[in-house]
């Protein structure tokens, strides 16, 4: 029941803005920020597994699907916000992305992508996440999905969150693969249709 308001209200908020004018602006949808992290649970579950999350999700993109059609609202449905999606898939972030934007009502893939160099199991993440990465993803994903895929955040700086700054991280001054001009253009080479650093969007 609750899926099922939650697409009245979305399908109602879209129809507002373009009643107000904005509807040359409205591209896009997706829904929750990061659902791979634990917020995103079921019935105020920490225990909520990732397959439940996946399908939990899915269930929203097909009852706002059914409402925009429904309601006549030609606005697409982007999935699924995910951060940190490794292609060895440490946690399932990478299922999540596939089995979501997968949704054959998704228009297109967002993801999100923080440098990070605290490696190891407690963070899932066995290299920097870089330029290089950015391109691995595009080019893993992008084959699998087939669908346009957006880097909707990013970070960067060579540093572990927490330190006072670079000089007194485990990965040291900052470099090009790390730099806001690597990740923009490396995204633009490999097919990405959009990226945006978290705090300039």
């Amino acid at each position: 029941r609750e899926v099922d308001l939650y697409a009245k209200a979305c399908a109602a908020l879209l129809k507002e803005l373009k009643n107000r004018g904005y509807g040359n602006e409205l591209l896009g949808v997706s829904f929750y920020n990061e659902p791979n992290g634990n917020g995103f649970t079921l019935e105020a579950s920490k225990d909520t597994t990732n397959a439940q999350k996946i399908a939990y999700y899915n269930k929203i993109i097909d009852a706002v699907h059914s409402e925009l059609t429904t309601q006549k609202l030609n606005v697409d449905i982007l999935a699924a916000e995910i951060s940190n999606v490794m292609t060895n898939d440490k946690f399932g972030n990478y299922t999540f992305l596939k089995e979501t934007a997968g949704n054959s009502r998704v228009s297109a893939a967002t993801f999100h992508m923080y440098y990070w160099t605290l490696y190891g199991d407690k963070y899932g993440i066995d290299a920097p996440v870089n330029a290089n990465y950015i391109k691995n993803l595009a080019e893993t994903a992008g084959a699998v999905l087939k669908k346009p895929m957006y880097l909707t955040e990013f970070n960067t700086g060579n540093y572990d969150y927490g330190k006072g700054s670079a000089e007194e991280s485990s990965g040291g001054l900052w470099t090009w693969d790390t730099s806001n001009a690597s990740l923009f253009i490396t995204s633009a080479n490999s097919g990405i249709r959009g990226a945006a650093r978290w705090n300039y969007a």
